[in-house]
């Protein structure tokens, strides 16, 4: 991780590269590895307090759920990537497409409730899509299937033809 932030920021100090690198492994993954995935009612929960306690069910946000679809995705398929991450990206994928996607118009609803049942927000934002492909492709490459490739490029012709203006 710290070698591809490298590449963008030029060399960085083998001191930063450590910290960075014990921050990752130490505090990032571990905490979220353990604590994000919700086994009851699928996605990702990302609702805790600064001491890292869970504080419940709430709303599932476009953004936080594609967000942490990229990071486990991205994760694996970086040196640091393990069996865990891909299994994490596995199943924020599935709670994104069966809860979040939208299978009348296209494109992935803002906002859900926790369990994705109903769509709280069901409006459609080009912030929120644009996360949502960035996802999808890290997702594509890191495991490996055509299926979110597929709906990557579905959910791009979307938007090509309905989110411009001609003007």
């Amino acid at each position: 991780m710290a070698t591809a932030i490298s590449h963008s920021i030029g060399p960085l100090p083998e001191k930063a590269r450590v910290l960075l690198e014990l921050l990752l492994l130490r505090n990032l993954l571990p905490f979220w590895e353990r604590r994000s995935i919700d086994v009851r009612d699928g996605g990702y929960r990302l609702n805790h307090d600064a001491r890292g306690r869970y504080c419940g069910p709430v709303e599932k946000s476009l953004i936080a759920q594609t967000r942490t679809l990229w990071f486990f995705s991205r994760i694996a398929r970086s040196a640091y990537g393990r069996e865990v991450h891909l299994r994490a990206a596995r199943h924020g994928y599935d709670f994104l497409v069966r809860r979040m996607w939208d299978e009348v118009y296209g494109g992935f609803y803002w906002r859900t409730n926790s369990s994705g049942s109903v769509a709280t927000a069901p409006g459609k934002h080009i912030y929120g899509q644009a996360f949502a492909l960035f996802a999808l492709s890290e997702y594509a490459m890191a495991s490996g299937q055509s299926e979110p490739a597929d709906l990557a490029e579905r959910l791009f012709l979307i938007l090509d033809q309905h989110a411009w203006d001609p003007a």
